[in-house]
């Protein structure tokens, strides 16, 4: 997965598994078109899109190309995540919700480095109420079909059941560590830091157990009482 290898293991990417390929392979629901994903229908549990389309800056332009074509080439260790998009505008980060709404729920590693990029630009309340969707979106069940479990693994499956399930919330477990970045750093905003704590109790109703526990400790951590 693109984005999760630059927090969990910088040295050695991790890629438990495709989910592009495997919505390829075994048809992805909500789809209409393009195959890099763009022109799907939201889930249903997607956060809401905004009224009004954003206009976009050049530099986010260019930011918004640059990301195509990383998920094009699938480069988990691609320099042009922290070269070029570090440092998002407003109009970016809009361009970015709107991006993650319009991919399929099947879409996990696109879903997660978009939450991933914005999760390092959170400005404002509006910027954590975004990923706190994305924390109360119901979980994925199966790679191929996010409304379908495909059932215990067993034997020689567990192995792959445990690193899917990573996969299966990769779009929360980016958003749990952009919110808990924010809450670590003495310069964040009294206003961010509380929506970022709001953001949090959220997600500890999370359908996910993984989530909602996570979700719980950072909480807890910064924010004893």
């Amino acid at each position: 997965m693109l984005a999760l290898s630059h927090w969990l293991a910088p040295s050695a990417p991790i890629s438990p598994s495709n989910d592009s390929d495997h919505a390829k392979t075994n048809g992805t629901t909500g789809t209409s078109g393009s195959g890099d994903g763009l022109s799907v229908s939201p889930g249903k549990d997607t956060p809401q899109a905004q009224a009004s389309p954003v206009a976009l800056t050049p530099a986010a332009r260019h930011q918004l190309q640059v990301l195509d074509e990383i998920f094009q080439s699938k480069n988990d260790n691609d320099p042009r995540l922290d070269r070029e998009l570090r440092n998002l505008d407003e109009s970016a980060k809009g361009a970015l919700r709107e991006k993650y709404r319009n991919l399929a729920a099947e879409k996990l590693n696109e879903r997660g480095t978009v939450a991933f990029l914005l999760g390092r630009n959170l400005s404002s309340a509006d910027d954590v109420a975004f990923l706190q969707g994305v924390l109360e979106e119901r979980p994925c069940l199966g790679l191929a079909d996010c409304s379908r479990d495909p059932g215990a693994a067993r034997g020689e499956e567990a192995h792959l059941e445990s690193l899917d399930s990573t996969t299966l919330l990769y779009p929360q477990l980016v958003s749990l560590h952009g919110i808990e970045a924010v809450l670590s750093d003495p310069k964040t905003s009294s206003e961010v830091r509380q929506a970022a704590l709001a953001a949090l109790q959220a997600a500890e109703g999370s359908r996910s157990a993984r989530v909602a526990d996570q979700a719980r400790r950072i909480r807890q951590r910064y924010s004893p009482g």
